[in-house]
């Protein structure tokens, strides 16, 4: 594994983890205090997911961030690693990765914020069936929220 080759490797290692990345546009990697962290870039959405500790689960778990809570992406420099900063509601989540792979990270969740929200095909069926008058209030609602 050279300085520059994390961006394919990050896909591959998160998928021998066993964390499904289909869908990702990105996929990122770094270890944090023994974890394993992967940010995976979706097109609506950001995945955080930790495998836990070496040997141990301790710690793993996901976390999502839509998109449109997103405010910004930047990248700075380390020494020998890149850190993209992802802004966040007034916080920062900061994610240390190779350099290469941190602008290439910072570069796709760029692309989709300027690309705008992305529909998703589902609750626009949801809605039409909603109004065709096949789904009570309380069905649409209820699949609308487990859909978001």
């Amino acid at each position: 594994m050279g300085l520059f080759s994390e961006k394919g490797d990050a896909r591959a290692r998160a998928e021998r983890a066993g964390i499904d990345v289909i869908g990702a546009l990105a996929v990122g990697h770094m270890v944090d205090g023994g974890a394993s962290v992967y940010l995976l870039v979706f097109p609506d959405r950001l995945e955080l997911v930790s495998t836990g500790q070496m040997g141990f689960r301790t710690g793993a778990g996901r976390s999502v961030i839509a998109l449109g809570d997103v405010s910004g992406a930047a990248v700075r420099d380390g020494l020998f690693r890149g850190i993209l900063l992802i802004a966040v509601g007034g916080n920062t989540v900061e994610f240390s990765t190779g350099k290469a792979a941190a602008g290439h990270l910072c570069r796709v969740i760029e692309e989709r914020l300027a690309a705008g929200p992305v529909e998703n095909p589902l609750l626009r069926n949801l809605a039409e069936l909603h109004a065709a008058g096949l789904l009570t209030d309380a069905e649409y609602e209820a699949k609308r929220a487990g859909l978001l």
